[in-house]
């Protein structure tokens, strides 16, 4: 009854049977970072993070396996897929809860829970926000529609898991220099971590974005060719995940308005997505998610200026992040024009491969040269691949 009043589909209600066991789960799994940071376990962090991803990832591929690809099997595989990861998040803490539990520390296990709570709110404020748009091209636009709109609706794998994992290791550090009262070395630590993030994430989104039609047409096939417009639209949330907007208010405490950010941000994303919907049809919701999406980060950096009493400007590099993205989108350019001349020959996959192998020289070379990648980023990647291989080394033996 639910699915044919809210969605006009009657056939989906056993599948939100079978989906809704996710919801529980997630719910169990999105305080488990905001936890393992006030435990100061910053490479746990990192390992729950991409292990639920790969939990996910195993969960899917193993419902295509066995499920032939059928739409209920894939259901179950997403959610035997939340619950490896919300079992692994739960192990995780348990592990470095014990030892509180065991010692009788009441009070800083409340703590604990004081700090991770609203943090859990916060993120499924934030998947809620995120999905708003679904729901409103669901309920008003056909079958077909929805599933060239759903295809390209997506961000890039990994993308924001590794964005959360990088700014939440920091967290602890921010937390000290918080505490210690140097402000311009909490600023100066954010602000390198977004000029390092930018060196990833913007010459990814110019690279994805030249590369869209033949990376949808390899994935999916030629007949979803009109689902590149919507991952156009949501390649655009690339360029502000080289923060974590909500990463200095957390260190400092303020967790009430980070709560209050994200409730604000489904609120405006639910009326953005009405007027977005009237005006622009199927493309005003994902519209309205991107400009909200940004909006919360403006609000944030305006909370960040009243909490530290930097201008805006000190607080964001907005320069350093700028130049990078000229740079990597004038590497691009050059692979675009050449996929325009010569692409429509190639097919999908000599297309994509051939811009990789064009892109990554040519950026490379072009932040080289610019001073966009510096001697002691390449020192830090030599460093890192050195260590990688000595690792592997002892692996093998």
């Amino acid at each position: 009854v639910l699915a044919d009043r809210l969605f006009g589909q009657p056939m989906l209600g056993p599948l939100l049977v079978l989906f809704a066991p996710y919801a529980v789960l997630m719910f169990l799994a999105a305080p488990i970072n905001p936890l393992l940071v006030t435990l100061n376990r910053p490479g746990l962090v990192v390992v729950n993070t991409f292990g639920g991803a790969v939990m996910t990832a195993v969960g899917l591929m193993t419902a295509l396996g066995l499920g032939g690809g059928s739409l209920s099997a894939l259901v179950v595989g997403l959610v035997a897929g939340a619950a490896g990861q919300a079992l692994l998040g739960l192990t995780l803490v348990s592990s470095q809860l014990r030892p509180t539990l065991v010692g009788g520390s009441a009070v800083s296990l409340r703590q604990q829970m004081a700090y991770a709570g609203p943090l859990g709110l916060t993120g499924l404020l934030g998947t809620l926000a995120y999905k708003t748009d679904n729901w409103f091209v669901s309920t008003n636009f056909t079958r077909t529609e929805f599933a060239f709109y759903n295809t390209g609706s997506q961000e890039l794998p990994l993308v924001n898991q590794l964005n959360r994992a990088i700014f939440n290791v920091l967290v602890p550090e921010l937390s000290r220099l918080h505490g210690a009262g140097e402000r311009d070395a909490l600023v100066a630590l954010w602000q390198g971590a977004i000029r390092k993030s930018s060196l990833i994430y913007l010459p990814l989104f110019a690279f994805a974005w030249t590369v869209a039609e033949p990376l949808i047409r390899l994935l999916y096939g030629a007949a979803y060719g009109p689902s590149v417009p919507f991952f156009h639209l949501y390649l655009l949330l690339i360029p502000l995940r080289v923060a974590v907007y909500g990463t200095l208010l957390q260190a400092t405490g303020q967790l009430r308005a980070i709560v209050w950010t994200s409730a604000g941000f489904l609120v405006a994303n639910l009326i953005g997505n009405v007027i977005g919907l009237r005006l622009l049809g199927i493309y005003g919701p994902p519209l309205s998610t991107v400009v909200c999406t940004y909006g919360i980060a403006a609000v944030y950096l305006v909370l960040m200026r009243r909490r530290f009493g930097f201008p805006i400007s000190s607080l964001f590099p907005f320069a350093v992040v700028g130049r990078t993205l000229t740079v990597a989108v004038a590497a691009a350019l050059p692979v675009a024009l050449g996929l325009h001349l010569w692409g429509d020959e190639l097919p999908p996959l000599v297309q994509f491969g051939s811009a990789a192998l064009a892109y990554g020289p040519l950026y490379l070379g072009l932040a080289r040269l610019t001073n966009v990648i510096r001697d002691y980023d390449v020192a830090l990647l030599r460093g890192a691949a050195t260590n990688l291989a000595t690792k592997l080394r002892h692996l093998i033996r």
